[in-house]
């Protein structure tokens, strides 16, 4: 809600590897991640956002057609999308140790939640023979040890509400189509609640409101009695707010 005035002149980094693509601010401001292409080569880079700061080369994926994304200070995710010769890949590089990770490899439509709680991030992906979206929770030091969550929906319509507790968009009647985006879908969706632990759900519809509701990327916070939940509309673009109880009647 304050207005930034930038008073200094925009000056181009005295050092730069090449024409940069991609970049993306760290959550805590400092960094700056960006990738370059070279024949089949790309390769991924940080560097600080103060003006003589040399850029650091991170690492080179033979991916294309990539976007990067910050998870905390030292991780970041790199979604490869489908080409003509291969499926999608998700990786976690490791900007201290250069360890690179395959999360998810060869699957239609892997989207994902950036937003990292308790060490885990929130996937989804289409298998072959699915025509719903599979959706898990991944925990970043043990990928290979993901949970699966009982929800038919996408990453980005998911958010959390607690440390605990998953909050997602689902749709209401039939399914989400693998060859769109989420924010392209623009189902009627319900909210249904995920209990990590527990894995239990409790569904909340919507079917009584006036405007139609497509949940894109939900974010909420526990309170004694209810989660406050804030949303994008993917019908109208707007944010909307709304408090669902955590127990007992909606």
């Amino acid at each position: 809600g304050n207005e930034v005035v930038l008073s200094g002149p925009i000056e181009r980094p005295l050092v730069n590897p090449g024409l940069g693509s991609g970049s993306v601010l760290s959550p805590d401001g400092s960094r700056i991640a960006f990738f370059t292409i070279e024949n089949e080569s790309t390769t991924i880079w940080t560097t600080g956002v103060a003006l003589n700061d040399i850029p650091r080369r991170v690492t080179d994926v033979r991916l294309q057609n990539i976007t990067l994304s910050w998870l905390d200070s030292t991780h970041i995710l790199i979604l490869s999308t489908n080409t003509q010769q291969a499926k999608s890949y998700l990786l976690l590089l490791n900007t201290q140790t250069k360890d690179l990770t395959t999360l998810i490899s060869k699957k239609d439509r892997i989207e994902y939640n950036p937003a990292l709680q308790q060490g885990d991030i929130l996937v989804s992906w289409y298998d072959d023979s699915s025509s719903s979206p599979t959706l898990a929770l991944i925990p970043i030091t043990a990928p290979s040890s993901f949970t699966h969550l009982p929800a038919q929906t996408s990453a980005r319509k998911c958010g959390w509400a607690s440390n605990e507790v998953v909050i997602c968009g689902v749709p209401r009647s039939g399914s989400l189509q693998s060859s769109l985006d989420a924010e392209m879908n623009s189902t009627r969706d319900d909210i249904v609640i995920i209990s990590t632990p527990s894995l239990t759900t409790r569904t909340v519809p919507l079917s009584e409101q006036s405007t139609p509701l497509s949940i894109i990327l939900p974010t909420g916070i526990q309170r004694s009695t209810t989660y406050e939940i804030v949303f994008q509309n993917a019908f109208d673009q707007k944010l909307y707010t709304a408090a669902i109880p955590t127990r007992g009647d909606e």
